[in-house]
């Protein structure tokens, strides 16, 4: 499991990075040079100090039988459970987290069964600039077929080559019109609006306002200031929260969210416990939801999910399930009640799973990711926020009948048919999970 190209499925702890080891690491275990071998042994330290899951680890490795630290966690870590732990270049981990930039073409691909789409498409990206849109069917990519990719369980992400300013990506798709197109582009800067969309509907009286988030970052916090403040002028009655490609972030931005949503009926309750190992209990935490000027103050809430939603987002449905209703709409999300603090070394990131979460309900345990109380596609004929769109159409639906509707009904029973006993789709590579799924 190639950890190299993660971006963020992830809940992390800002201010936290002292705390793992801070700096570059480079004598923080008494190595005095990064050569292959001593990344390898001062990581596996790192490891023994702050993983969760200690008692998996062995008590000692050769540090030069592995490649590459990636190749070592591989080795390590706690498996089956831990697909999480990563490490990725610094300035990947900087651009992301602080500035909710990434190097791509700027799209989120989107399989359905055996086929790849075009899930979003950020504007003035070089993809946006080529012409694709949400929906179009990707075909080829670098000379790579998706039919191959999805033979053999290869990665999207290496088809898409490296992640480095300039790099070329030639790819054939169809549109909706069934049309074929064969651009090559060059991997740019992305900036994200990590509040894709804001709008509002009425919905058999009631004002219902929509909110479509891309990632907990740290441009997020005014992103959503100027939504919630939106959403608050407009007077919302019920509010439609869309993470269905959101991967997670922040906890504060985490925080910042669910209390918005919840407002004087979540301030003061415990939001999130943070548990780490036997070694460091000095940092267990609790943080509480606060009262935001903004916030919505909503007995219910409607968020669409899918297999891409994870860790932070999972954290805002876990914190606010237990003071309000929270409606799941859409499909299973990836599961992940866990999260990580980042350590610095020759250029490098680690984000380790150190500790685990809680809820004012008690321990979080959704490994297996949140089933949708009303199943819905991702509806890739219709534009995101457009209300014929199946699982915002669903979301409305059940805003104005308090029950799903029949087609979700057969949604549901349709995609229980297709994963099987399993109950969820396994096929996606854990690189490209928790990249987001955006290239």
């Amino acid at each position: 499991m190639r950890r190299s190209v993660i971006i963020f499925a992830t809940a992390i702890l800002t201010a936290m990075t002292a705390g793992c080891g801070g700096g570059d690491g480079s004598s923080a275990s008494g190595f005095a040079t990064c050569s292959q071998a001593d990344q390898n042994q001062r990581v596996f330290e790192h490891m023994q100090s702050w993983y969760v899951w200690t008692a998996f680890l062995p008590s000692s490795i050769d540090p030069e039988a592995y490649a590459s630290v990636e190749d070592l966690l591989d080795a390590i870590t706690y498996q089956p459970i831990d697909r999480y732990t990563f490490v990725i270049p610094k300035t990947t981990a900087n651009n992301l987290f602080q500035r909710g930039q990434f190097i791509g073409i700027g799209i989120t691909t989107v399989w359905v069964g055996d086929r790849l789409y075009a899930g979003e498409v950020w504007p003035g990206s070089p993809a946006d600039d080529a012409g694709l849109v949400r929906g179009d069917e990707l075909l080829e990519i670098n000379g790579t077929t998706v039919a191959s990719i999805a033979a053999s369980g290869g990665s999207v992400s290496d088809a898409f080559g490296a992640d480095a300013v300039g790099t070329s990506v030639t790819l054939r798709y169809v549109d909706a019109g069934a049309v074929e197109h064969t651009p090559t582009m060059q991997k740019a800067l992305v900036t994200m609006d990590t509040v894709r969309f804001v709008d509002t509907f009425d919905v058999g009286g009631s004002t219902v306002g929509y909110l479509n988030f891309k990632a907990f970052v740290a441009p997020s916090v005014d992103d959503l200031d100027d939504a919630f403040d939106l959403l608050r002028v407009s007077g919302v009655d019920e509010l439609v929260l869309d993470l269905r490609y959101n991967g997670g972030g922040y906890i504060y931005v985490a925080q910042q969210l669910a209390s918005q949503i919840g407002g004087t009926i979540t301030n003061g309750q415990l939001m999130v416990g943070l548990d780490f190992n036997a070694q460091h209990q000095n940092q267990n935490q609790s943080l509480y939801f606060n009262n935001p000027s903004n916030a919505l103050d909503l007995n219910r809430v409607i968020v669409i999910t899918t297999g891409a939603t994870a860790s932070a987002s999972e954290m805002v449905i876990n914190s606010l399930a237990p003071f309000i209703d929270v409606v799941t709409v859409g499909s299973t999300s990836y599961g992940k009640p866990v999260g990580s603090n980042s350590w610095d070394f020759c250029g490098q990131s680690l984000f380790p799973i150190t500790f685990v979460t809680s809820s004012a309900a008690g321990p979080a345990d959704f490994y297996d990711g949140f089933p949708a109380d009303c199943a819905a596609v991702d509806d890739l004929t219709h534009a995101l926020a457009d209300p014929a769109e199946a699982s915002l159409a669903e979301a409305l639906y059940y805003v104005a009948n308090d029950s799903c509707s029949v087609t979700s009904e057969r949604s549901r029973r349709s995609e229980l048919a297709r994963l099987g006993a399993a109950g969820r789709d396994t096929r996606r590579s854990p690189e490209d999970m928790y990249r987001g799924d955006m290239h």
